[in-house]
């Protein structure tokens, strides 16, 4: 929103899809066009009489007044084209305010277009519009947002976000990767990063050192090494690390021990994709079907992040979903099937899934897509169902297990 002292504010809204302006298709909800003549009947969005008297555009809507003094104009915008035009150069960054804990826009094509501007090197921050709370990706909304190459802002507000982008824009010499780290890390007090981004060791500076200090300890201090040993394994799988991992398999320490938080090594490396990790720690023995303190399986953990070379490393090494991690998977393919998430759908049926369970309402995704008129998703699941296997969303090289 633009700071203006005078008696007017403006701001553009970019309407990726929600309750207002939905419409129905084939017994479905999808996201609607043409939201601002929706918003022009609403008195609680648009004072049409206010807008008649000054005269404004008709693309150009205006709140009730939110003080004696002071109104808001707004445009809305649906994504595309214009979305894809206004993040072309010479822009370089953007503050982009989401939804509690930074659940973002999940449509394809505008992500596509986040996606593709993040490659570009147009810096993306992401903020959530709350009071408090921070942006996550515990949801699979902020985990497609963080997929599209969006920075997490965590509980910074956009104020704050837009001085230090600003000020990290300004410094000269600078790489893209460089911009993107100083963006991530608290400089003067204004975000508070998670208490695992924190405590974690750099991979590159501390994390090999401190495997090597560990195995260095002598046979007195066996006991403390042994107990920090399952989170230093943990760290080094979340980070990919594979000389720390093979310096803990050499000295044949337990890669199956859980850490503080009750996940174990494969548990890390999964939810993170990193194959070659995955696929050493099978190789050592790692239980492949081993339960975090929320019960959840390395396996369903790269589901969620659409991992696949690490979803068929695992199912090779004979993991399975469990009954309650497929509790609800109905609903969550209708889910998918419905936001043309052909990825998300893979994912599961590599894993293993029934793709024709049906959702909370009785129908499956198949019929979801179907309804939606989703012709690519509709032939992908047809594939899959009936046993022809579709070529998959794009390679990824899967090392031997």
């Amino acid at each position: 929103m633009a700071r203006a002292a005078g008696p007017e504010r403006r701001l553009l809204a970019i309407y990726t899809g929600g309750t207002i302006g939905m419409r129905s298709h084939r017994g479905v909800l999808v996201p609607g066009s043409g939201l601002a003549a929706v918003l022009r009947t609403l008195p609680m969005f648009h004072d049409e009489e206010h807008a008649r008297a000054r005269g404004l555009p008709k693309d150009t809507l205006v709140l009730p007044p939110a003080s004696p003094d002071q109104r808001i104009l707004y445009t809305v915008l649906d994504p595309g084209p214009q979305v894809r035009a206004f993040l072309q150069p010479p822009l370089k960054g953007v503050v982009m305010e989401t939804f509690g804990s930074g659940n973002g826009p999940t449509k394809p094509d505008l992500l596509r277009e986040l996606r593709a501007a993040a490659a570009r090197g147009l810096l993306i921050l992401n903020c959530t519009h709350c009071l408090q709370g921070a942006v996550t990706s515990d949801y699979a909304a902020g985990m497609a947002s963080a997929g599209a190459g969006i920075i997490s802002g965590f509980d910074m507000t956009s104020e704050a976000a837009l001085a230090k982008l600003s000020y990290v824009l300004g410094q000269p010499g600078l790489s893209l990767d460089d911009r993107k780290e100083l963006l991530a890390r608290d400089l003067r007090g204004e975000m508070t990063l998670p208490e695992a981004d924190t405590c974690r060791p750099s991979p590159q500076s501390s994390l090999g050192l401190g495997v090597a200090q560990l195995l260095s300890l002598s046979q007195e201090a066996d006991a403390v090494r042994d107990a920090l040993t399952p989170s230093l394994a943990c760290a080094a799988a979340h980070a990919g690390d594979l000389e720390a991992l093979q310096a803990l398999a050499e000295r044949g320490s337990d890669l199956s021990l859980e850490d503080f938080q009750g996940q174990t090594p494969l548990h890390a490396a999964a939810r993170r994709g990193h194959t070659a990790a995955v696929s050493l720690l099978l190789r050592c023995g790692a239980a492949v079907d081993a339960r975090d303190q929320e019960g959840l399986s390395p396996l369903l953990l790269a589901v969620k992040g659409r991992h696949r070379g690490a979803i068929g490393l695992l199912r090779a090494a004979g993991a399975c979903l469990s009954a309650r991690e497929l509790e609800d998977v109905g609903t969550e393919l209708c889910r998918l099937a419905s936001r043309a998430d052909s990825e998300g759908l893979w994912a599961w049926w590599q894993a293993g899934a029934d793709l024709g369970q049906p959702g909370y309402d009785g129908r499956s995704a198949l019929l979801v897509a179907e309804a939606a008129g989703n012709v690519e998703v509709v032939t992908l699941l047809q594939s899959l169902q009936g046993g022809a296997g579709a070529p998959a969303p794009g390679p990824e090289v899967l090392p031997g297990v």
